[in-house]
């Protein structure tokens, strides 16, 4: 695979410039560099020498060759760095999407990586840190950190609290490497920044194999990477072939990138088979996410996209004629890459895989929708406002328990959702009301993890007592509710679930047989007259992942409908058949 790599070359009066090989490959011996690119108010076009166009750096990199230069970070020897290696010139003599589907190969096949670090580090505390790390055995892990975030209490110039543990590119380059080091080129909420670097690590020994890391092997791997300074993953042997799921992992990450297409152009590579297109740099995240959606039947690891929030259920009622109302609801501008990916889930695709409702002794009736099959549920249904107050809370709960996957909902919640109830930070009213809400939903699959033996990561703590909690009107507390709602019943982001409220709203959905469910439906569409033998209850066949679709039946009679919502995904499906 030919790449381009860059060495700092010295003239003989002692100024420095770029040479540049456009004949290398990643059987080259070389050095990869992982920065943070910074702030796009803080960046600025340098000219350096050996290049001939300007190169945008942040103001802790102006002297980008002597910190290349330096002995600890590539001295003489040949690296990898976008900046100087990524050719987006019209002739370049590697198209851009080869390049940017060679990213991680370079980073895996690479001598060892190298980290950047810009922001001023604590030097009395890293002489600490490492004294501690550096003794036999090594700290106890709960002393330490007790210690650790004592003095971040009152210093915050700590590692863990550096861009290079939030942004989407550098998390990919950390888990494709080898060999980690971290350099300094500068010097000078913290229980937040440290969970997103143990979050960092987590994803990397699952990367390599450990399904389910042990703490103490990831405390060694933290010591290593924050203050030793170096790790070797030689010292991490993989125990088993890796179940990885580069997709969840990234969703789960909630990284951010300065250009939202790079949420798939960052990722999606990670998955064989996968196709840059050859004018990527020129295309939005929706058409990327959308081609890349496309290609997955086609990949090495077949894989499909389970729709959490549809099109449908956003458009207004003449957009595209409703065309793809079945496909995937995507944010034009979302602000990290858990907004960018939880309105779908990607599960693998098992090959005449039946939904529950064609294993059912009874022939279902089909409709089309998008060229796509979907078996009817239920029909002639009514769909009313439901009531969200503080009365009929315990009903409401009691129906979710009672109907509702509670466990799958839940974990289908990215970390950030109010729903887990991990968020230390309560600082607002709606906050504090959430934390209350993530307790009275979460109580029935706590309760199934408990007994199980383990809950997973990301469950509420810190009680919050509804009823100390006043000074809201009866308006203020059916709007928290209802946003709250929607980020459990879709598995998304509040970001998300503030958009979608503006195109939909919640309703109670019963069926003629008297069952009822929770659903999220267009907003158009319910204040549209739609009589109730048009509206259906609808599955495509992963109502595990998706819930119901709502859909409305052609008035032509012609098979076919168009999807306008979602309920909640319900416990037993065959419950709602017939």
């Amino acid at each position: 695979m030919r790449i381009y790599l860059c060495r700092v070359r010295e003239r003989n009066d002692g100024t420095l410039y770029i040479e540049r090989n456009s004949a290398a490959s990643v059987s080259d011996d070389y050095i990869a560099i992982s920065h943070v690119w910074g702030a796009p108010d803080t960046i600025q076009a340098v000219k350096v020498e050996g290049m001939e166009e300007p190169v945008s750096l942040s103001p802790g990199k102006i002297p980008i060759l002597d910190i290349l230069r330096r002995s600890d970070v590539c001295g003489s020897a040949w690296f990898w760095m976008d900046l100087f290696c990524l050719d987006q010139t019209p002739n370049a003599a590697i198209s851009m999407a080869d390049q940017l589907a060679s990213i991680p190969k370079i980073y895996k096949r690479s001598r060892c990586v190298k980290v950047l670090i810009e922001s001023p580090v604590c030097r009395k505390w890293m002489a600490q840190a490492v004294q501690a790390a550096a003794a036999p055995g090594g700290p106890d892990e709960d002393t330490f950190v007790q210690f650790e975030l004592h003095h971040a209490r009152k210093c915050r110039f700590m590692l863990f609290a550096d861009p290079w543990f939030e942004r989407l590119w550098t998390r990919q380059e950390g888990l494709y490497a080898n060999q980690i080091q971290t350099k300094w080129i500068s010097e000078g909420i913290n229980a937040d920044h440290r969970y997103a670097v143990q979050a960092f690590i987590y994803d990397k020994l699952q990367y390599l194999g450990h399904i389910k890391p042990h703490s103490s092997l990831s405390f060694r791997l933290y010591l290593d990477l924050v203050y030793r300074g170096k790790l070797d993953m030689k010292n991490y042997p993989s125990p088993q072939k890796s179940l990885y799921s580069p997709i969840d992992s990234a969703w789960r990450s909630g990284r951010k990138t300065t250009k939202a297409r790079d949420y798939v152009l960052a990722v999606f590579p990670d998955l064989e088979g996968y196709t840059v297109p050859p004018d990527a740099r020129n295309l939005s995240f929706a058409t990327l996410m959308h081609d890349a959606l496309q290609q997955l039947p086609h990949l090495a690891f077949s894989l499909r996209s389970a729709v959490k929030v549809t099109q449908g259920t956003l458009e207004t009622r003449g957009q595209n004629k409703n065309k793809n109302s079945l496909l995937p609801f995507l944010s034009q501008a979302p602000a990290n890459i858990t907004e960018a990916y939880d309105t779908f889930s990607l599960i693998p695709r098992v090959p005449d895989a039946q939904d529950l409702a064609t294993q059912t002794t009874q022939r279902v009736q089909t409709l089309t929708c998008n060229n796509q099959a979907l078996h009817i549920v239920a029909q002639n249904l009514s769909i009313t406002p439901p009531s969200l107050t503080r009365e009929t809370l315990p009903a409401l709960v009691s129906l979710w328990e009672t109907t509702a996957s509670t466990s799958t909902h839940l974990l289908q919640c990215p970390l950030s959702s109010p729903c887990t109830g991990t968020n230390r930070a309560l600082t607002s009213q709606q906050d504090f009301y959430h934390r209350a809400f993530a307790f009275a939903f979460t109580k029935a699959p706590l309760a199934q993890w408990a007994a199980d033996g383990g809950a997973p990561l990301g469950v509420p703590h810190g009680v919050v007592d509804e009823r100390k909690l006043v000074g809201v009107c009866e308006a203020e507390y059916t709007r928290y509710l209802e946003r709250f709602l929607v980020c459990l019943m879709c598995g998304v982001t509040l970001s998300n679930a503030l958009r979608i409220l503006d195109c939909a709203a919640l309703g109670m959905v019963r069926t003629a047989g008297g069952r009822s469910l929770l659903a999220l439906v267009n907003r158009e569409w319910l204040g549209g007259g739609v009589a109730p033998e048009r509206f259906l209850l609808l599955s495509l066949g992963l109502t595990e992942f998706e819930g119901f679709h709502v859909g409305v039946r052609s008035l032509d009679g012609d098979g076919v409908c168009v999807v306008v919502g979602r309920t909640w995904i319900p416990g037993v499906e065959s419950d709602f058949f017939g």
